[in-house]
């Protein structure tokens, strides 16, 4: 069966911006049903290769390029995701597995030998996919999203505030972090996914900005600021 690649495209915009879009967003789009009113925190922990390998393919401008993390959306969840994206160009496929606050730890602690035991094909490559990288924790990045969603290309439109890092990543399941704000407040991180073509009031919404797409992850920003 043939695998579908999302595109992905990120706008850095200003909360002003975004409400001058957010109404015609709400006439096409419907609120996400996570959080409250669409809205929810995201707490991600990423990992990296030696030497930051995965960094500078992104920095280098390499079409093809890859990201490890763990993400949460409470600091009590009792389940954590394990993710994998890899990107070429502006097409990217996202592959996930489910992880105890036990395994989280070890992850946490760079032990990935419970990967090697699970039954799932993707558990196994990522066990010798970040052992022979020597992947270790690298920054813990966190922010609010307010999200909406259309069926069509399965669209979902996102905007990221409060963006903040830190390269404490033993604190990830904490309730509190020190976070270091990665940009100014006034600013956000608007985000474009969708499978196949966005249908054209959406490009024009999006047009309205008249802003350029920022191509860096909020994974290298954690590294090197916006």
């Amino acid at each position: 069966m043939a695998k579908v690649y999302r595109k992905e495209i990120k706008y850095i915009i200003s909360k002003e911006q975004f409400q001058q879009i957010r109404k015609q967003l709400a006439l096409y789009l419907k609120k996400d049903s996570h959080g409250i009113g669409g809205e929810y925190r995201v707490r991600s922990l990423y990992f990296d290769a030696l030497h930051g390998a995965d960094l500078f393919d992104s920095l280098s401008g390499q079409q093809s390029k890859s990201k490890i993390r763990m993400r949460i959306y409470t600091h009590d969840a009792k389940w954590v995701k394990l993710e994998y994206k890899r990107k070429f160009g502006l097409d990217g496929i996202k592959h996930g597995l489910t992880l105890t606050r036990v395994e989280a730890n070890y992850m946490i602690d760079g032990d990935y030998r419970f990967l090697a035991a699970r039954k799932e094909p993707l558990a196994a490559e990522l066990y010798v996919h970040m052992v022979t990288g020597c992947y270790r924790p690298q920054s813990v990045v966190q922010y609010n999203r307010e999200a909406y969603t259309h069926p069509v290309s399965n669209t979902r439109m996102t905007f990221d505030t409060s963006v903040s890092a830190t390269e404490t990543t033993g604190d990830f399941l904490k309730e509190h972090l020190c976070m270091i704000p990665l940009m100014p407040v006034e600013l956000g991180v608007f985000e474009v996914k969708y499978d196949h073509l966005l249908i054209k009031p959406f490009n024009q919404i999006i047009s309205r900005l008249n802003v350029i797409p920022n191509s860096n992850s909020k994974y290298v920003q954690s590294k090197i600021g916006f």
